[in-house]
Formats: C-alpha cells, sequence, structure tokens
C-alpha cells in the first residue's frame, strides 16, 4: 500500500545524523510510505564529500550547489507529499528549516519531530518553526510520525491547495530545472555510483544547470516602473535578541526608511515590542502562563505571515550570526513561495559548511550573493526586483494553502489590535541596558 512520499530533512552533515535520518525513513517505508533522503537521494552529500578531497573544480562545485536549491524546491512542492522535519541537534539546521516552511507555505502536509531537550526560550521552541505546523507543536516519538503524517494531510488537503495556480515565476523557473535534475538522477542515482561515477555525474548535473541557469530570461523586465511605484514597504528579518542584533536591524529599517520605504521591524513593530521583555522572565514562562504564552507565540506567527504576504512587497533577511537566525529563516521561504524580491544581508565570516553558506539560503535572492553594507542594500532590492513580476500582480494570497490563510486572517487581527495597543507599548529593556 502506497501512503504517499515524504520528504525526510534534517541535519545530515555526520554518520551519525545520517543514520538516525535513514532509520526514520526505513520505519516510514515500512508503515507504506516512500521516501526521498536528501543524503540519499540528492545531489549535496556527494558534492561536499568530494569537495572535501578536492575531486572537484570551483565551476563543477558552484554551480552544483546552486542545483541543490533547485532540487530540493522540485521535490518538495511538485513530487513529494508530505515533509517530516526532524529538529534535533543543538540548533534546527537552517537548510531544513528553509524546507520546512517552504512546504508549509505551498501546502504540503508536514509534521515536526523532536525527542532533544534543548530548547530556545525557557523549553519552548521557536514559535515561527512550530506555527509550520498543524498542531503548533513537534511530536517527541517516531512511531507517532504516520499517524501525525496522515493528521497533517486531513489539516491540509491536497484538494483545497491551489498554489499551482499562483507559482511566481521565479519559483516556476527553479522548479523547472530541479525537475530536469530530478529526471537526471532517477536515471543516474548518485547512491549507486562509485566515487569514479561520481564526478562526472556532478559534471553532468552542473552542465545541466548552467544551461538552464533560471536567473537569466524568462523574467519579464519591469523597467519601465521606478522603485517608487514597485516597491514601498520591506519586511526586516533578522535575529533581535541581543542589543547588538537590536541595533543592527534597526539600522537596516532606518536605510530603507531613508529611501522613501516603509519598514516592518518586528523588535518595533509586531508583537515581539510587548513581549521581548518577558522572554527571560521567570514568572512570566512559569507554568501557569503557558496557556498564555502559547496564544502570544500564535499571535507572533500569524502577524509575520500576515505581514510578509499581504501587507509587504520585498523582503531583507539579516544572516549575521553564528548560525541564521531560524525565525528569519521560516519568513525568507515564506517570502521566497509567495514571489517578494528578497535580499540577504551578511558582513559577518560565519558560515555554515566548508566557507560555504547554505544553497537553500541563498537560492531565493536569484543571484546566490549576499551583501555586505548596509548602504548598497536598496539598490541591490531594486536590482533583484527588475527580474520578477511585479508584486502587485501575484495572486499568492488569492490561492495560498488554507494554512496560510488561516494565519493572515489571524494576523490581520492581530495587526488591527496592535494599532489600538501602540500608546501602552513598553520600552526594550535590553536597548535600555544598552544605553546605559
Amino acid at each position: 500500500m502506497n501512503r504517499g512520499s515524504v520528504y525526510c530533512c534534517g541535519s545530515f552533515y555526520s554518520p551519525e545524523e545520517k543514520g538516525y535520518l535513514s532509520d526514520i525513513s526505513s520505519f516510514l517505508e515500512e508503515n507504506g510510505f516512500q521516501t526521498y533522503l536528501p543524503h540519499r537521494d540528492g545531489i549535496e552529500d556527494h558534492l561536499l564529500r568530494l569537495h572535501v578531497r578536492d575531486k572537484l573544480s570551483e565551476e563543477t562545485l558552484s554551480l552544483a550547489r546552486k542545483a541543490v536549491f533547485s532540487l530540493d524546491v522540485h521535490q518538495i512542492i511538485e513530487k513529494c507529499d508530505y515533509l517530516l522535519f526532524t529538529m534535533n541537534g543543538r540548533v534546527p539546521d537552517e537548510g531544513s528549516v528553509f524546507k520546512t516552511a517552504l512546504a508549509y507555505a505551498t501546502g504540503k502536509p508536514l509534521v515536526l519531530y523532536k525527542n532533544d531537550n534543548r530548547s530556545i526560550f525557557h523549553g519552548n521552541d521557536n514559535s515561527m518553526i512550530t506555527g509550520l505546523s498543524h498542531r503548533f507543536a513537534a511530536i517527541n516519538a517516531v512511531k507517532k510520525i504516520p499517524l501525525y503524517l496522515r493528521k497533517a494531510a486531513l489539516a491540509s488537503p491536497p484538494e483545497k491547495n491551489s498554489y499551482s495556480k499562483a507559482v511566481p515565476p521565479q519559483v516556476k523557473a527553479v522548479m523547472d530545472i530541479g525537475r530536469k535534475i530530478s529526471s537526471f538522477l532517477d536515471k543516474n542515482p548518485l547512491s549507486r555510483a562509485t566515487e569514479k561515477e561520481l564526478i562526472p555525474a556532478l559534471e553532468g548535473i552542473a552542465q545541466l544547470y548552467k544551461e538552464a541557469e533560471w536567473r537569466k530570461p524568462p523574467f519579464p523586465l519591469t523597467a519601465q516602473k521606478g522603485k517608487k511605484d514597485v516597491l514601498k514597504k520591506v519586511y526586516c528579518s533578522g535575529p533581535l535578541f541581543c542589543p547588538a542584533e537590536l541595533q543592527t536591524m534597526a539600522e537596516i529599517a532606518d536605510v530603507f526608511e531613508g529611501r522613501g520605504y516603509r519598514a516592518y521591524l518586528p523588535q518595533r513593530d509586531g508583537v515581539e515590542a510587548f513581549v521581548m521583555n518577558m522572554v527571560d522572565d521567570v514568572i512570566g514562562n512559569a507554568f501557569i502562563f503557558k496557556p498564555f504564552n502559547r496564544m502570544v507565540n500564535k499571535a507572533v506567527f500569524a502577524l509575520d505571515i500576515y505581514q510578509i504576504i499581504a501587507s509587504c512587497d520585498c523582503f531583507i533577511l539579516n544572516m549575521n550570526g553564528r548560525v541564521p537566525d531560524e525565525g528569519g529563516v521560516v519568513e525568507a521561504a515564506v517570502a521566497f513561495a509567495a514571489g517578494k524580491p528578497i535580499v540577504i544581508y551578511k558582513n559577518g565570516l560565519h558560515s555554515a559548511c566548508l566557507g560555504q553558506d547554505s544553497p537553500l539560503l541563498l537560492g531565493p535572492t536569484m543571484y546566490f550573493k549576499t551583501v555586505d553594507a548596509l548602504a548598497d542594500l536598496p539598490a541591490e532590492l531594486e536590482r533583484t526586483a527588475l527580474g520578477l513580476s511585479l508584486p502587485e500582480n501575484s495572486t499568492y494570497h488569492d490561492h495560498a494553502p488554507p494554512q496560510v490563510l488561516k494565519a493572515i486572517r489571524f494576523g490581520g487581527f492581530v495587526q488591527r489590535l496592535l494599532d489600538l495597543m501602540q500608546p501602552f507599548k513598553p520600552k526594550n529593556m535590553l536597548l535600555k541596558r544598552m544605553n546605559h
């Protein structure tokens, strides 16, 4: 009995991590599901192992890493029926966070699995990740996964998902390349190849990507419209949990507001402005307040989804930090699925693997690049927007999956409530400590 195909994502950078994901995959296959494992069925693991031994040229490595992004977008949106995210680890794997958020934004039933005791905020995982699940929480036992996959499918029925009618041109172009690479891998599975066979196979994938590179045509240029006509409000996403991070995010917003944009800054304009002082408060995190905290977390998630999709025209991600902010990665995936122009700011030297940032994070920019100077962000955003269809022509809001529409509706209510509460907004204590 075939119950459908499950994309199994999570960290796979050690033998133990690969083994754990493979065990979960085997369990699902025993229960009637087909599975897609990136380290077994995809490109990246083979690519990294050969790169460590200097077996690949720089051009092959660069092009094949871009192909990773296209393949994963195709697998998640078109080929797989479900997604399972294994969140175990000191922090959730950022590439998998992006994939999970992409599945949510395009209507795929998904389940979060975690049996790791580490967490972000007093026993709570980041609400921007848990909000992706229909139950707003992860499950903690492998044996429960088949049941909750079926429950997720009931919450996000395929017949009610019309995302295919509103796929933005840049997402469609990525999917088209991913489909070609997937067909190549069906005929030449890398998991069965010897190292001698792997090198020409990866070179073939790199050449396939180069021939179809999506950032050339087919995008209609919109040069006849200026920035003021096309881009009006920018969503500023990134970490906001210490004074330095808050200051950088404020500087990003200032740069855009100085160029005539409106900026949405969660630490200033969102639910976060009202609750950040309680993040480390022992009383506020007491068990008795858990239902209230859960409601606040849902409000944070819904408002951010509403702002990205229904209110903002474009998106900036601050990727500085030892690891990218997982909430920001979720938001970037949602912005990509909705067809928003995306630019990434990064002037830190941290990287995910072998001196490279994850292609899953860089791909949504169109150019697989980051910007390292604040002053250059508006110009890069305008350049990116020229290659996309106009934001006002997007139909994603009309065809978003049911779970996304539900979040947008609730987020709109939260925004109206915040508008009434603005006179009572408290001062952020982190900034107060920084200023004294």
